[in-house]
Order: C-alpha cells, then structure tokens, then sequence
C-alpha cells in the first residue's frame, strides 16, 4: 500500500503546483496592467519594499480568502468526497478532516501567496520609470515581458495536466484489464460462509463430520447446484504455501521447489465453475486411509510436466512429506486464489478428508441457481440449526469477493481521474487567461487590422497563434511521461506504461478541452468594433 500512497501523494502534489502556476499567471498579468499606477508610486517618493509590501498584502488576502472557502468545502463535503472515491466496502482508518488537516490546507494557501505573489511584486516594483509614466498600461505590459511569462508558465501547467492525464488512463485501464480477466472460475450464483470450528471446541473427526454433514444439507437447498467445504475460496486473498517434491524432477541448482496448495471436498470444482481439464476431481471415495491424490493447475503442469502426461506422476507435500506421497489424478485450470493482478502459480488441491488433523478456518461454498442473497441466508439458518454457537465470518457472494480484490484499482483509478481532470481544468482556465489576456493586449492592433480589411478568420487566426504554447507543453507532457510513468510499472496490468492509446487518448482530450478554452477569447477578438478598438488605449 506505500507505493499507491507515494504515488497519489505525488499526483495530487503536481495538481497543487498547476493551481499555484494558475495564480502565478494571473498575479503577473495584474502586475504587468499595473506598471504605469506602480511608476507613479515610485515617482512621487513611495519606497521599492513599501509597493512589494503592499503587493505581496493583496496576494495574503486573495490567498487567506481562498484558503478559507477551501476549509468551509473540505468540512462541509470532505466526506462526500471520500465516498465517492473510496468504495463503501473498504475500511479506511484515520481519515478525518480534523484541526491538523484544515490547518494544513490554509497554511498552504497562504504560503502559494507569498511564493507566488513575491516573483510578480519584485518585478512589477523595479520598472523603467520613464517609458513606464509615458505607456499605456497595454503597452508597458507588452515591454515588460508579461505575456512571455504567461506562455510559460501555461506551457508547464499543460505539461503537468497531460503527465496526470496519462497516469490516470494508465490506472483506469488496468483495472478495465483486471475487470475482464480470466480468472478460471465462475463467480455467478455462489455464496461463501467462512467458520473455525476449532474456536468451538471441535478436534479433526469432528470437524469432518460436520462439514460433510453441512454439506448434505446444503445441496438439499431448492436450487442448489453444488456445494463444498475448502480452507481457500479463490480470490480471497489467502492461500497455503509449502515445499514442493516432483518424483523424477530434477530442479535446477538455484530452482526454488514450493507449491501453494488447497484442501478441498467433492464437488470444488463444480461450485466454483473451475473447468477440468484431464483425469477427476477430488471425489466422496478420497478419504482418510485410502491412497493420497492430488489434482493440480495448468501452471503446475507448465512447469513440471511440459512434455509428460501428468495424470499417474506423484509428488510429496512439506518438508518431511515423500515425493511419492500423492498421485496427480486430475488437472484443472489456473486459479487465481490472492488477487487478480498476481500472476499464475502451481497450485495442488488436496482432499480435505484425508487430512483431518490440519483443518482449520474454512470456507463453505454454495453455488445456486436462484438467488444468491437468498442462498447466502439459507446457509446461515443451515449453520445455525447445526451448531448455533458457531461465529461465521466473511459472509458473502463470490461476485463481491471478487470485487474486493480490485479495491485498490479502483481507489487509484477514481483519485487519479478525479485530480487528472482538475488538473486538465486549471490548465484551460490559464490558457483561457493567457488568450484573453493577449486579445486586451492587442485590442487596438486588431482594431487597426480590421480596418484595413482582415477577415474575422484572419483575426482568429491571430489569436489562436498563441496556442502553439499549448503544443510544445503537449510535447513535454508526452515526453515526461515516457520519463515518470515507468515508476508505475508494478501497479500496471495487461499494458505498458508507454501505452500508446492511452496517451494518443489523453493527449486528444488535452488538445480538445484546449480548444475549447481558446474559443472564447478568440472569438471575442474577431467581434471587436474597429473604431472602439482605435480609440482604446
């Protein structure tokens, strides 16, 4: 859970550096409209530091006031948030939005004014005191270098929103791979019930005995399909693990020789919907005392049967277990047993009964043709006739369990589209401000244009040159990506993290919500009136 945490941390970190370029964009436009008042200042006596004091006092104010909406909002919609991100279903501890928190986020706007608001007020209190008295505030503006900051400033901020867009179409489709992965079962229609029955007091035969009994009575349920007992439902995030022997295998000098391995009852196969692929399943003739059998996975078979019939070969299970000790009678298909993003291992399920001193928790499994909440019902009124005194546990349908597993996707998936899309809207609203910020800056060169006959779409065109910041912040975006995104390599599944829809994907987005931005403004510059732009100063 660290790495998605650092991760997220990071993404939201950059969503904060976008909203300070934002703000540093519109101080230094301000600053750049207010050099001539500023000139003034300076010539009649007025001190450098007394004009950046005041400067950097009006950002405290814009920063102290945004900074309290942002606490109203975190306290009023904090968790509203949270539950549209966090599924309902997983426990978060020590998330509060408590006096630390709301301290925090106002401290941060208030240091984003002072950072950001101390570069435009030292630049605005040092200008060129003569040209500045006899320009515009347009003019002045354009000398001093303003607007080539602004394009700067968007060229980084488009550069991060794309970086983040990127991340995020990388999460969202690695949990739409995890969502349609094989997972070699059926999770439709089965219930699961997990009990320890050692809790109660029960030794092995015991156990055994009312297992196989709990069992009976569940397939007698009215549209039960099967039912089974096992110590590991697949994805359930568990799973034994031991030292693996393979009569006549010889592994390599470094070849690691484990196993995870399951204890099953008859008709596992069938209540999970698990295809056999060659021999039987484990059958109500494996019991205590008849001869130790095994049915073992495709990636058991992969590994140490590549070119043998592994039907008849024997293996041994722990450390002191002989390799002759179980006969491989059938084999299945992979099973995922922790969670979807894992990758296959061999895998040996056993007969639970004929090992009745090793149970411990188990799973009672049934598969149902009706409904499954009325199944999951009915096994607890089963369990409850039985023993009362037994505490179940992990109660529900495989289709939730299976959903459980993906939890982290889907947290990182939501958090990272959340913030991919904030950050996609801060960066048009500063393109959005660096147009409309150019079009007041040229309204009287445009004026002048449209009085010597250009066109509406010359005009536009004008305008919409300024764009080309947004493409060569396209072309660092796409480039740091190819850079960072590699970091995420772990949390991908079925992609790479140079996936090239994706960041086709995200990069059109990008390039469309930017348009859109640039419309406004652009337009707003070809329905200019000639002769009040000829008399603008």
């Amino acid at each position: 859970m660290g790495l998605p945490l650092m991760i997220m941390g990071a993404v939201t970190g950059l969503v904060l550096v976008i909203a300070c370029l934002n703000v540093a964009n519109l101080l230094l436009a301000r600053a750049g409209t207010r050099r001539r008042e500023i000139a003034v200042r300076l010539s009649i006596g007025a001190s450098r530091w007394r004009l950046v004091r005041q400067l950097l006092a009006e950002s405290l104010v814009l920063s102290a006031l945004a900074g309290t909406v942002g606490v109203v909002l975190a306290t009023a919609g904090g968790e509203l948030l949270f539950g549209a991100v966090v599924p309902a279903d997983l426990y978060v501890a020590g998330v509060r939005t408590d006096a630390r928190v709301l301290g925090f986020g106002l401290l941060v706007s208030l240091l984003t004014g002072v950072v950001f608001g101390l570069a435009p007020a030292l630049r605005a209190s040092r200008p060129n005191l003569t040209p500045a008295l006899k320009e515009g505030a347009v003019e002045a503006s354009r000398r001093g270098g303003v607007l080539w900051g602004l394009r700067s400033l968007l060229v980084v901020q488009v550069a991060l929103s794309l970086l983040l867009l990127i991340t995020a179409g990388l999460f969202v489709r690695t949990l739409a791979n995890l969502e349609r992965e094989a997972t070699g079962f059926d999770v439709r229609g089965v219930a699961i019930l997990s009990m320890d029955l050692g809790l109660n007091g029960y030794d092995g035969p015991r156990q055994l005995a009312f297992y196989e009994d709990l069992r009976r009575r569940l397939n007698a349920l009215p549209g039960a399909v099967a039912a089974t007992v096992t110590s590991h439902s697949p994805v359930s995030g568990r799973i034994s693990f031991t030292t693996l022997k393979v009569a006549g295998y010889e592994p390599a000098e470094d070849e690691r020789m484990s196993v995870f391995y399951n204890f099953v009852s008859p008709e596992f196969f069938e209540t999970f919907g698990v295809p056999l692929l060659l021999g039987r399943t484990i059958g109500a003739q494996d019991r205590d005392g008849s001869p130790m059998v095994a049915v073992v996975n495709e990636a058991f078979v992969d590994r140490f049967f590549p070119d043998a019939t592994p039907i008849g070969q024997r293996l041994g299970l722990g450390a002191e277990g002989d390799a002759g000790e179980y006969e491989i009678v059938g084999v299945a298909a992979n099973v995922k047993y922790q969670r979807l993003a894992d990758q296959q291992y061999p895998v040996a399920h056993v007969a639970l009964a004929q090992h009745p001193d090793a149970l411990r928790s188990m799973t009672i499994a049934l598969r149902t043709g009706g409904d499954t909440t009325e199944a999951i019902s009915a096994a607890r009124r089963i369990v409850r006739q039985a023993d009362p005194d037994i505490p179940l546990f992990d109660v529900r349908t495989l289709a939730e369990q299976q959903a459980q597993t993906l939890q982290l996707e889907l947290v990182l998936a939501r958090l990272s589209s959340a913030l991919g899309v904030l950050a996609l809207a801060l960066a048009s609203m500063g393109l959005y401000g660096v147009l409309s910020y150019s079009v007041d800056r040229r309204t009287r060169e445009i004026g002048v244009r449209m009085a010597l006959g250009a066109r509406s779409m010359d005009v536009m065109r004008l305008v919409m040159h300024e764009v080309r910041a947004v493409i060569l912040g396209v072309v660092i975006g796409i480039a740091a990506a190819l850079a960072v995104t590699g970091l995420l390599e772990s949390q991908m599944y079925g992609l790479s993290t140079n996936d090239p829809i994706t960041i086709v994907g995200a990069t059109v987005a990008l390039l469309l919500v930017a348009a859109a931005a640039a419309y406004v403004p652009a337009r707003r510059a070809f329905t200019v009136d000639p002769i009040v732009a000829l008399r603008s100063e």
